[in-house]
């Protein structure tokens, strides 16, 4: 498998694009997956510079962004993608059959509320992680952790794992999981923590809390007795 250890889509995309002979392609800027049945990732597609993505926004060139199929991939390093093909022989995306009308893309996936099992929201999709077995997993963010953290003004980003086994259906704006938010593992700065480590970090974030009820409780006794002997309590 190219992934040779777990690696984050965010990583990928900051790497280089180069086709067998070395000319540039682009960055990775979406992913496609085979189907809603079995979402494992068959082909990335690719974008130009940022000036040519906004003149395709704009609609003044055409989107032609190329696909590379993963079996295209010769090798991945720490600064670029080395594909086996030329960039002339790679398709792009509006062509027909290229990207099945029954495949998903990462881009809509995140469009999507993560619902549980109890019917409750978790979040949203905010990142994915490839594993060298070609499964990969979505972090879902805007959990309760995470506005815990945020609250408490912890600058580190804590989200929720999930594998994609624990998908039971995607629907128009929702994806059904078989788990509730309590039971997905953590992931801190969308790296997978263990049990262990997540317990430290969670302890850490309760300790603060306590922290500060205790700093303002402290802050309300030492008004109400400046107060008093202010004259201000009869």
């Amino acid at each position: 498998m190219i992934f040779a250890n777990p690696i984050n889509l965010g990583k990928l995309r900051k790497k280089i694009v180069e086709c067998s002979k070395g000319e540039k392609v682009g960055k990775i800027i979406d992913v496609v997956y085979d189907s809603a049945d079995n979402i494992k990732p068959n082909a990335f597609i690719i974008g130009g510079s940022f000036w040519e993505e906004f003149r395709e926004s704009l609609g003044l060139i055409h989107d032609i962004d190329p696909v590379v199929h993963i079996n295209e991939i010769a090798y991945i390093d720490d600064k670029k993608i080395k594909l086996t093909i030329p960039r002339d022989e790679l398709p792009h995306k509006l062509q027909n059959g290229v990207i099945p009308p029954h495949s998903l893309v990462y881009s809509a996936l995140k469009r999507k509320t993560v619902v549980g099992r109890d019917g409750m929201k978790v979040g949203r999709i905010v990142e994915q992680i490839f594993f060298p077995d070609g499964k990969v997993a979505f972090i879902i963010g805007g959990s309760f952790l995470e506005e815990l953290s945020e609250k408490l003004g912890f600058s580190k980003d804590w989200d929720l794992l999930l594998p994609t086994k624990y998908i039971k259906s995607i629907e128009d704006d929702i994806i059904h999981i078989s788990l509730n938010k309590d039971e997905l593992h953590s992931t801190l700065n969308n790296e997978i923590l263990d049990e262990k480590e997540a317990l430290k970090y969670l302890n850490k974030i309760q300790a603060a809390h306590d922290a500060e009820i205790k700093r303002l409780s402290y802050t309300a006794l030492s008004h109400l007795e400046m107060r008093g002997r202010t004259g201000g309590i009869s």
